[in-house]
């Protein structure tokens, strides 16, 4: 049950959520390391301890941080040659307090916990 995803671009990675625990924390430290990747940002999609655990141990002043709270609709960051979308999707969390992040050339959506199949409902309403 880890609370984050690592997309990756040829040693360049932006990390979706950081983790619930410190053994979450330590794969993530290791892969990151084994695979000599460089993380450049972190963005979280909700502000529930699940996947914010590990935010000050993986951040670093040179990160962009993305959170709900700064985030703007139609966001874009650059990984590689990959775009990425931020877009808010609200009903897990409070208003405008959940986004998601759309890999727009591969059509992936990483939905946080929109859509899970860990809880229940496992579609979030709203």
């Amino acid at each position: 049950m880890a609370n984050m995803t690592l997309l990756t671009y040829e040693g360049e990675a932006v990390l979706i959520d950081t983790g619930m625990d410190e053994k979450d924390l330590q794969i993530i430290q290791r892969f990151i390391k084994d695979q000599n990747i460089n993380l450049e940002n972190i963005i979280i999609t909700h502000m529930h301890n699940d996947h914010t655990a590990n935010l000050r141990a993986l951040q670093t002043e040179q990160m962009t941080l993305i959170t709900p709270e700064n985030a703007k609709q139609g966001q874009i960051l650059e990984l590689g040659k990959r775009t990425l979308k931020i877009l808010f999707t609200e009903g897990h969390y409070k208003p405008r307090g959940h986004i998601s992040v759309e890999v727009v050339e591969d059509n992936i959506l990483v939905a946080g916990d929109i859509l899970c199949n860990s809880i229940l409902p496992p579609i979030a309403a709203g």
